[in-house]
């Protein structure tokens, strides 16, 4: 066992001094190169990182990519105004020195590897997916897109408690703890025990309570507000606050029922 280990460790002490021997002949190689083996360099090592991409399997994309992008939101999130107009403006002059300094030949080889890979995204992405979750489709099987990622929500807020996508913005749910609504009120009995399973007749409560609720879909409406507008004409009715239908009395008064049988509406209707 010892052996073993020591081994391993010699084994970890001479991989770590071979890469630190490669990093210094790459940086002494690289420091007597010109800038248009420099350039070549960079569009072959540009070449081999497509190519590398394209071989790889769709899990492997989607772990790539989904940790780049991680990556980079944090990064972001976490800089101040200032560094975030340094970093833009840095890109911006970058930009600019790199495409003033390529030559011709050089200019060309990047101009047509933007053009395959950009040819290589439009055929991987066989589907325009624009709105396309305003237009969900059952018979497609969206986790399969590379351009969807599906995860579960793994993000809490630390405001509200409120579980969330991984990438989704921060302030959606409270908006950083500004948002703040009251906890719901404990429901009045027996209307607790029943949904809770604590009353005898629960059980049929649970199962019938569609039925329940779909007896006093209907109800006569009343009220406060002006019906028509400035122009006299009012073809929407609007509703402001809650509109329900109050229950619980044995002996039923007029508007309290409906019945579709005229001769039963009329003999309940004689009886009030």
């Amino acid at each position: 066992m010892r052996k073993k280990r020591s081994r391993e460790k010699q084994a970890e002490e001479q991989k770590s001094h071979i890469r630190e021997l490669d990093r210094i002949y790459r940086a002494d190689g690289r420091a007597n190169e010109s800038s248009e083996e420099t350039q070549q360099r960079h569009f072959d090592d540009r070449l081999r990182a497509s190519a590398r991409r394209n071989n790889a399997s769709f899990e492997v994309k989607n772990q790539r990519q989904a940790t780049d992008r991680l990556r980079t939101l944090n990064s972001r999130g976490t800089e101040s105004n200032e560094q975030r107009e340094r970093r833009i403006h840095c890109n911006a002059l970058g930009n600019q020195t790199r495409i003033g300094a390529e030559t011709f030949d050089a200019r060309r080889n990047s101009l047509q590897l933007e053009r395959v890979r950009q040819g290589t995204f439009r055929a991987s992405n066989w589907l325009y997916l624009k709105d396309e979750a305003l237009h969900y489709d059952p018979n497609l099987d969206y986790p399969n897109f590379p351009q969807i990622v599906i995860r579960s929500m793994s993000s809490k807020c630390t405001f509200c408690g409120a579980l969330k996508f991984e990438a989704e913005a921060s302030g959606l749910c409270c908006s950083n703890g500004k948002v703040s609504l009251p906890e719901l009120p404990q429901l009045p009995e027996p209307l607790k025990s029943l949904m809770e399973g604590n009353h005898p007749k629960s059980k049929e409560f649970l199962t019938m309570i569609r039925k329940y609720n779909s007896s006093f879909q209907m109800t006569s409406f009343g009220t406060s507000l002006p019906m028509l507008d400035s122009t006299g004409f009012m073809p929407t009715f609007r509703i402001q606050g809650q509109v329900y239908h109050k229950a619980g009395w044995d002996y039923q008064k007029f508007n309290r029922i409906l019945a579709k049988d005229v001769a039963r509406k009329q003999s309940l209707r004689s009886k009030i």
